[in-house]
């Protein structure tokens, strides 16, 4: 009996991470679609880290970013925020799957280094692949796992690009994008 409650429990808590982790990659997918020029998603084999707090990016209990081209504030209490750090911190890098959004590729770090080292290279990449690639972060969850804070950087050159955040909302059970945060550019 011990060991049939164990076998449930086991399969219950897999299906809910599965669950969590397939939900979650909707929204990443969505939110690199919402991107200029993506036909194809081409994404680097392992997630993005973070290393700027989030705290860096609230002023007077909310944060601003953008839904569409309309500025857009959503408040976060200061326990939100430290916890939100906290697992921005506390996440490791994490190895992404193969095919993980459709119509999309997965390429190793290595492989992109090559292709970027000289002209020949880049145009056999965008030939292949296109002209971006994205790294993406590992999704930090809050307010009962409705609320998905994450990081994209889209590459549009091996040096150069856009580091974005994104807020995602659960509402009756569909993932809308409530604001991305224009992090930075290099």
């Amino acid at each position: 009996m011990k060991h049939f409650l164990l076998s449930i429990l086991l399969v219950v808590s897999c299906c809910y991470s599965f669950g969590q982790h397939d939900t979650s990659l909707t929204f990443i997918e969505d939110a690199i679609r919402s991107r200029v020029g993506v036909d194809k998603i081409v994404y680097l084999d392992s997630s993005l880290s973070f290393y700027q707090p989030f705290h860096s990016f609230i002023s007077r209990g909310h944060i601003e970013g953008y839904k569409g081209q309309a500025k857009v504030k959503m408040n976060f209490t200061e326990k939100e925020v430290q916890n939100i750090d906290k697992e921005f911190k506390r996440k490791k890098p994490a190895g992404w799957k193969d095919a993980l959004f459709t119509n999309s590729a997965r390429i190793n770090g290595d492989t992109l280094l090559l292709l970027s080292k000289d002209t020949s290279s880049r145009a056999y990449f965008r030939r292949n692949f296109g002209s971006k690639y994205f790294y993406v972060s590992q999704p930090v969850f809050v307010r009962n796992g409705t609320v998905a804070i994450f990081r994209v950087a889209e590459m549009v050159e091996p040096s150069a690009g856009y580091d974005l955040m994104y807020v995602y909302a659960r509402k009756q059970g569909k993932w809308e994008q409530q604001m991305f945060i224009r992090a930075g550019a290099w």
